[in-house]
């Protein structure tokens, strides 16, 4: 009996590893390409980049294991005549019915389908994966459906026909285990790159707790002003001082912290544009525009202090299984 080996991405939900495990199932986890990751340097071991689709991730491995010729298949990614897909009666079906439809062109290429703005964003990602790859053949044997450019369509039978083979023997070369030498000092190099991950998580908090309290003391004091002088000059030099701080921010994007702090950013952004446009017309508004763009500041600086540090404590209870081999090891950390 053949045995199925799964692969999953490190994203994937730890219930998804339980039930393998429950099953007795072989599985190996891949890393999704990050910074966090490429920091640790372990780039010969693999990881997947396509996508978090289990059709792209099952499109990069073929091609990162170098099959010349790729088949599709179920890959209808629009809606038959009857306005239903292949994928009828499953849990979110109601949602992609009501999604926005699109038209395209279909399996053939002689007649326009409909299909929903997320298969057509699909669609568009295999496309533009496909005209990466010129080594490869692709085919889509669904039959139905979209057009998925790049591909040759071609009828399921006639593909298993061509490239099935009862006595295809396949050259993968089984990778030998590193010696131990080698394991320490990837174990001891990963567990440095990770403590002085935890250190730079440290030095952020630092800073925006500091650049926090100066605000939060600035916004206390307007309060008490009374003049609109005094609280325009005030608003003025913190906005000044708002600059210095995103500068800071800036920074820190081109760190691994910004795939933790991305999607609060881009809220932040949105919002930001909203208090932006104002256009007031008195004192009293001017006012109220520029102290809700500090407030607006100093909630967002709130919040990406408290995800760096819930970042922090993941980072630190997921080292344990790494600091327990090391300790097995006799190995010490530097």
């Amino acid at each position: 009996m053949k045995i199925l080996f799964f692969i999953l991405l490190t994203l994937s939900h730890p219930n998804a590893i339980r039930y393998l495990e429950n099953t007795n199932r072989k599985y190996m986890l891949v890393p999704y390409t990050t910074k966090f990751i490429d920091n640790l340097n372990l780039n010969s071991f693999g990881n997947l980049s396509a996508g978090s689709t289990v059709a792209l991730n099952a499109l990069h491995i073929a091609c990162e294991l170098n099959h010349e010729n790729i088949i599709f298949i179920g890959q209808d990614l629009a809606y038959g005549k009857d306005g239903k897909t292949h994928a009828g009666g499953y849990y979110y079906e109601d949602d992609e019915l009501n999604d926005i439809k699109e038209k395209t062109i279909a399996y053939g290429g002689n007649e326009e389908i409909l299909t929903s703005a997320t298969w057509n964003v699909f669609r568009l990602t295999i496309q533009n994966y496909i005209a990466q790859k010129k080594d490869f053949k692709f085919y889509n044997a669904t039959e139905c459906g979209a057009r998925i450019e790049g591909t040759i369509e071609k009828p399921f039978k006639e593909c298993c026909e061509e490239f099935l083979d009862e006595n295809l023997i396949k050259p993968f070369e089984k990778p030998s285990p590193l010696d131990k030498n080698t394991q320490d000092d990837l174990l001891l190099q990963s567990y440095k790159v990770i403590d002085d991950n935890l250190e730079f998580c440290d030095g952020f908090i630092r800073e925006f707790e500091f650049y926090f309290e100066n605000l939060i003391q600035i916004e206390n004091k307007i309060q008490t002003l009374t003049a609109f002088k005094d609280k325009k000059e005030l608003i003025i030099k913190s906005i000044n001082d708002l600059d210095i701080y995103k500068t800071k921010l800036d920074e820190y994007c081109k760190t691994f912290l910004y795939e933790f702090i991305r999607p609060f950013l881009q809220q932040f952004e949105f919002n930001l544009a909203r208090i932006y446009v104002l256009n007031p017309k008195n004192e009293e508004e001017w006012l109220s525009k520029n102290i809700t763009w500090i407030k607006d500041h100093v909630f967002l600086f709130e919040v990406l202090i408290a995800n760096i540090k819930l970042l922090k404590e993941e980072i630190e209870n997921n080292i344990n299984p790494l600091k327990e081999e090391l300790a097995k090891r006799n190995l010490k950390a530097n």
